[in-house]
């Protein structure tokens, strides 16, 4: 897929965009209620100057701001209500809309692992350990004879490796805590989208090498993967098996050819 190995998923691109609309709403009115008042105190001091004045402009002269008056009004309880309404709307429609979602999820493993110092310091890569990622529908979570290969010679004598070893000479598994749960009504294949997409690990699971301690970084979401879906252009160049395909497709369409336009958003891709 063209582009997805250096774009990185953004999960609070869109809740920051809303905060920035927000604030610069609220600028906007108390903008406006000081442009208002800066013109009443000119008018008033134009007034001022005039000899004779009507009744009706002494009446505008001496009407002092009444803040009583303001809040008790028709107009300003409206306001306070509707953006009251707005508010508790808003934050009802995100907590409904985070049910389920697990973004941020950091549990603590059995043993520890940093893939800040095995990715990020020494840079291993990702498909070494989790060798499912090119051809299977998991990455796979790396069993303890993987570890091994490494440690039968690194930090052999480190308390926060005993584990590791009890496992190996017990011939036992290691507990390993899952992160990333996808729900079973939900298909992901792993290698469609690393192998013949060719993204990038960090797309979906962000800076992992960063990670002293892994967390679930994007929201998984259906409307998550659809807008990707939405949006990444698909790499035909040197791709015989997409040429009659992008020839039809130029000649409904000026933008390139994108996952949406190869059935990308068909329920049954996902679900069946």
């Amino acid at each position: 897929v063209e582009g997805a190995a250096t774009e990185e998923a953004n999960p609070k691109e869109d809740a920051g965009f809303l905060n920035i609309l927000l604030f610069v709403f609220i600028a906007l009115l108390v903008l406006i209620v000081i442009v208002l008042i800066l013109i009443m105190s000119v008018l008033t001091k134009i007034i001022n100057q005039k000899d004779n004045l009507s009744e009706d402009e002494k009446y505008l002269v001496d009407q002092k701001f009444d803040i009583q008056a303001v809040v008790t009004s028709k107009a300003f309880k409206f306001f306070v209500g509707f953006f009251f309404v707005c508010f508790i709307g808003k934050a009802g429609l995100d907590g409904l809309m985070d049910l389920g979602m697990q973004q941020g999820y950091a549990p603590k493993q059995p043993i520890p692992f940093s893939h800040k110092v095995h990715a990020g310091k020494y840079k291993i890569d990702c498909n070494y350990c989790h060798t499912g990622v090119n051809r299977s529908k998991s990455a796979n979570i790396p069993s303890a004879n993987i570890c091994m290969n490494c440690h039968n010679a690194i930090k052999t004598d480190s308390p926060k490796l005993r584990g590791l070893f009890e496992a190996v000479r017990n011939n036992k598994p290691i507990q390993w805590v899952r992160v990333h749960n996808l729900p079973d009504l939900a298909y992901f294949n792993h290698a469609q989208h690393v192998k013949v997409g060719g993204l990038e690990c960090k797309t979906c699971h962000g800076p992992i090498e960063e990670m002293e301690v892994v967390q679930q970084y994007s929201p998984l979401t259906m409307g998550w993967c659809i807008n990707c879906h939405r949006e990444t252009p698909v790499n035909t160049e040197g791709n015989g098996y997409y040429d009659k395909l992008v020839v039809l497709h130029k000649q409904t369409s000026k933008d390139p050819l994108k996952v949406k336009d190869i059935g990308g958003l068909e329920c049954s891709k996902c679900h069946y």
